[in-house]
């Protein structure tokens, strides 16, 4: 039986043929190489005949032009600090800062408009502008691990993680500000404060849906 590699996550697939999308990052068949064509890819040996050197232009490096032509976050993934992010799992770990304050944010809120308690929503306050503080390291991180891991081909499932981590971003903000131009909104009219909650909750669920992803990646399941 033939063993097929995604080119893009490194998913293995055992079959006669490749499947029709990867599993794991939703890439389509045409992404999947057979596993000896990668193997005779890697053990392919130079040509016995040394190409000439060029002659080096003092005034001209050609290393430097051609970071200068890369996009700005092509150019921060190849850095040293771009490519210690990748290899020290910082996407990861950022993104256990808002996935682990998340739910204390919703339950914080939840009790808040239950029982009307000032403390409670103070400390739901504090959770969700933390969120909004940490999102955009997260995404700087993700970018860097999407170049750096994925060669940033886009996919179903980083076209969602994306979508999703847009989504934490904006609601986290709009949270943030409303709840310090109201800081009374839990005693407003019940539809009001309920509406509130449900934006906790949309930032909930969104974060959930890229953490399922993620794990996907990460575990190549």
């Amino acid at each position: 039986m033939k063993q097929w590699k995604c080119t893009v996550c490194g998913y293995i697939h055992a079959g006669n043929e490749p499947p029709e999308k990867c599993p794991v990052c939703a890439a389509d068949r045409s992404k999947f190489v057979p596993i000896e064509e990668v193997a005779e890819k890697t053990n392919e040996t130079q040509p016995s005949r040394p190409r000439p050197k060029a002659t080096p232009n003092p005034n001209q490096d050609p290393t430097k032009q051609e970071n200068r032509s890369q996009p700005v976050w092509q150019r921060i993934a190849a850095s040293t600090i771009g490519q210690k992010l990748t290899r020290y799992h910082g996407h990861p770990i950022a993104v256990h800062i808002p996935n682990g304050v998340l739910p204390l944010a919703v339950l914080f809120t939840l009790l808040a408009a239950i029982f009307k308690s000032e403390s409670l929503a103070i400390a739901a306050q504090y959770n969700v502008g933390f969120v909004a503080l940490s999102m955009p390291i997260v995404i700087a991180t993700g970018l860097i691990d999407w170049i750096n891991s994925f060669k940033a081909r886009m996919t179903r499932v980083f076209r969602i993680k994306m979508i999703c981590a847009g989504i934490v971003t904006v609601v986290s903000i709009i949270l943030t500000f409303w709840g310090i131009a109201r800081p009374d909104i839990y005693n407003s009219p019940l539809a009001q404060s309920w509406f509130f909650l449900l934006l906790h909750i949309t930032n909930l669920v969104a974060a959930t849906i890229a953490g399922l992803y993620g794990g996907k990646l990460v575990f190549r399941k």
